[in-house]
């Protein structure tokens, strides 16, 4: 009686299973490709990478936000007390202390720029400007998309729902 050569699993499978030729394999990858690009172009992908948690863009704080939107909307006239008054007619509430630290994060992480008015008289403290950079400026769009608000009503600050 003759013994049974076991096979196994990469034997079964090129033994039993029909490979494609090679022309047939650059023909389906030119295939899954093509639908694979057109998917890609009916979405804004530039907010998004492959590493991480999926985006090329900071996750912004609900008050991070507000401050950010308010330095974007004001341009070059984003001065301390303009973005407070900005995020004051958001909130409803007087957050002085809360923008000025949330400024300082956010030039921290590069996410906006702090500039030094020259106009000032002499003897005078010079106003500092704030402006967006490119990273804000794609942070904020991240948060536009995850739906953040920016007018708040509640005590807490935090939008409502």
């Amino acid at each position: 009686m003759k013994k049974r050569k076991k096979m196994n699993m990469d034997e079964i499978l090129r033994k039993y299973w029909p490979s494609a030729s090679h022309e047939e394999v650059e023909s389906a990858d030119e295939r899954v490709w093509k639908r694979v690009e057109a998917e890609l172009d009916k979405h804004d992908t530039s907010l998004r990478s492959l590493y991480g948690d999926g985006w090329s863009a900071p996750p912004l704080e609900q008050l991070e936000f507000q401050v950010l939107t308010a330095v974007s909307l004001l341009d070059d006239r984003g001065t301390l007390k303009s973005i407070t008054a900005m995020v004051h007619k958001w909130t409803g509430r007087e957050m002085v202390g809360h923008v000025y630290l949330t400024l300082g994060g956010l030039a921290e992480r590069g996410i906006i720029t702090l500039h030094s008015d020259p106009t000032s008289e002499y003897g005078e403290e010079p106003q500092h400007r704030f402006k967006i950079t490119e990273d804000g400026d794609r942070a904020l769009r991240r948060a536009k998309i995850e739906g953040k608000e920016l007018v708040t009503d509640r005590e807490d600050g935090l939008p409502h729902r």
